[in-house]
């Protein structure tokens, strides 16, 4: 049983999870939508196997668990092409409370982080106008709207269709890892070795892609 973050649920995984199928076509998998939070518990207690998504922390795992890294995530201030806050000056931080602000959904509270550092250097904070849950509406409406939103690079260079960009501003930026955490019993089962490679060179490629075409 396999739990996965959104951007590894419904765009990392999926490929991988066709190759293994067809290498070995007795493969039972169940794959399911989860939060790093919600999945840590079962993956204690052997509710389930694979974990994928992002490392809130490197606390220490039990012995019957691994970690593997496969990429680092850095977040940014977010918005469409076109966006009126491209103009602006990047030391001018207080601009940003000026626009509507997208929070997307999830055990990490995005948003609470960018809004620290803002009141941090303006003594101003701003509440979201839009709570949501599913990151491709998220995506549009950031791409269609005014929103400012406080994401993950990752979700622009891997999740398709999207023509946004980073605002450049004068804060930094938090970073995380990415990977997945499983059963170490698993390590030597050939279709998880197969998934792992399949990933593996999926994120490479979009990677290499997404540095291409990403606007920082």
């Amino acid at each position: 049983m396999i739990a996965a973050a959104p951007v590894w649920v419904s765009y990392l995984l999926p490929p991988a999870i066709v190759a293994a199928q067809k290498r070995y076509p007795a493969m039972q998998i169940h794959l399911l939508s989860m939060d790093y939070a919600d999945a840590m518990p079962r993956l204690r207690n052997g509710d389930l196997d694979i974990f994928c998504g992002g490392f809130t922390s490197e606390e220490m795992l039990p012995s019957f668990l691994a970690r593997r890294r496969f990429f680092q995530a850095q977040m940014h201030v977010i918005s469409r092409q076109d966006h009126p806050i491209l103009r602006e000056s990047p030391n001018d931080l207080e601009k940003l409370l000026d626009y509507p602000w997208l929070s997307y959904q999830n055990d990490w509270g995005y948003l609470d982080l960018a809004m620290e550092r803002i009141k941090a250097r303006t003594g101003q904070r701003k509440s979201a106008s839009v709570f949501c849950e599913t990151i491709i509406a998220a995506l549009i409406m950031i791409q269609e709207g005014d929103y400012l939103s406080y994401l993950p690079d990752n979700f622009m260079r891997i999740v398709p269709g999207f023509n946004l960009r980073t605002v450049a501003i004068d804060m930094p930026g938090d970073t995380f890892h990415s990977g997945i955490i499983f059963r170490r019993s698993l390590e030597t089962n050939r279709a998880f070795q197969t998934i792992v490679a399949t990933v593996d060179d999926m994120i490479k490629r979009k990677m290499d892609q997404g540095t291409r075409g990403f606007s920082l």
